[in-house]
């Protein structure tokens, strides 16, 4: 099973590890990693992403939304204001650090 890091080790491993409590004839290999992996040439039964999927012939379910949110530490909103819309995000006049390895849905 192939999962993003961080939604693996808050989420996924305490669940993974009480599943195997109960089905101990079963064997789970975890793959905790941001890359997305290509399901049918890796080998992998199963895998959890977050965002919108590409079109394909796998079969995906919706398990939860997923909300982004935008923060900043009171002296930046005081140096460059506060943005009160995603639009007023878009662009490049806002010094930010963003996560390149998400999609956009």
């Amino acid at each position: 099973m192939a999962a993003p890091r961080s939604f693996g080790l808050i989420r996924l491993s305490p669940a993974v590890a009480n599943f195997l409590v109960t089905h101990r004839q079963l064997e789970i290999e975890l793959d905790l990693n941001d890359r997305r992996v290509d399901l049918v040439s890796e080998g992998y039964d199963l895998a959890i992403r977050i965002g919108k999927l590409p079109d394909s012939s796998l079969i995906a379910r919706r398990l939860a939304p997923c909300r982004h949110v935008a923060c900043a530490s009171p002296v930046y909103l005081q140096e460059r204001g506060e943005q009160r819309s995603p639009q007023e995000l878009e662009g490049d006049r806002l010094d930010c650090l963003v996560y390149s390895n998400r999609t956009i849905s």
